[in-house]
């Protein structure tokens, strides 16, 4: 807790207006409506601050990991991605940590392989840290893994997606896993709606309208049982106007998930400064 802590109270602390724009950035960091249920539950999400967040994470050939700036030069390989400067002005050195979608990765010409989503609850100090046990790591990965990054991948001449980090092909040489108080604090639930594609219409008629489709479950907050019906029943007989009722019937639930991201870092940064 301390080591984490101490780097962590180093960084700026993120702003009002930071902590909202990185909450919406979430929202359309990764293609969630294709990954995540449209219902509660949904799959956690934990936010933290990273010393490298805004860069590029690349994976050496003897698993060494290294943090490159993206800059005017740099080639932007995912769309969520942002220049390290405007990164850091408009969100801080926000990040966050979920097991759900996939990691995408692709070699360079010098071996290295590029990572376009952070390995998990860890952050890399490099040398101020020799070795230390990738807990955090260890905790967002599925059953699924992998043995080894492939040749092909590694040369650049194809791109490897994949459910899970490729943690075991990473050294734990310079990693400092988050402490579980300070995740736990800024962990929050998420579900498919916070992407704006939700509104969908086939995404609704496989959850609600497919033979033996489960208990749909619909937050008071956001409408409750009604809107759920009335999912249905757009899902159902599909005018053309489907996905703007869609949207609309699907905006209070988004905009109360935003203000659950925004709740919980604020929550995860009491645990880091204040504490």
């Amino acid at each position: 807790m301390t080591d984490y802590r101490v780097i962590a109270r180093r960084l700026p602390r993120p702003t009002s207006r930071q902590l909202d724009d990185f909450a919406k950035h979430v929202c359309q960091a990764h293609s969630w409506y294709k990954h995540l249920p449209p219902d509660l539950p949904g799959v956690p999400f934990a936010f933290y601050l990273d010393p490298n967040a805004g860069c590029d994470l690349m994976i050496g050939p003897k698993g060494t990991a290294i943090y490159r700036e993206r800059t005017q030069s740099s080639h932007l390989f995912h769309y969520s991605a942002l220049l390290t400067q405007d990164h850091r002005e408009r969100l801080g050195y926000l990040e966050f940590a979920s097991a759900a979608g996939r990691w995408i990765l692709r070699g360079d010409s010098n071996g290295h392989v590029l990572c376009t989503r952070p390995l998990g609850l860890a952050v890399h100090v490099g040398a101020a840290l020799r070795r230390s046990p990738l807990s955090g790591l260890r905790h967002m990965i599925r059953d699924r893994v992998l043995e080894k990054i492939p040749d092909d991948v590694r040369t650049g001449a194809s791109v490897l997606k994949s459910y899970s980090p490729p943690t075991d092909c990473v050294s734990e040489q310079g990693w400092l896993s988050v402490p579980e108080a300070i995740s736990s604090a800024g962990t929050v639930e998420l579900t498919a709606v916070i992407h704006p594609l939700s509104s969908h219409v086939s995404l609704w008629q496989e959850r609600l309208c497919s033979q033996g489709a489960p208990d749909f479950e619909w937050p008071e907050e956001s409408g409750g049982r009604a809107v759920a019906e009335r999912l249905r029943t757009i899902a159902q007989n599909a005018p053309d106007e489907a996905e703007k009722l869609i949207d609309d019937l699907l905006e209070p639930e988004r905009e109360r998930q935003r203000r659950q991201m925004v709740k919980a870092m604020a929550s995860m940064l009491r645990a880091v400064y204040d504490a």
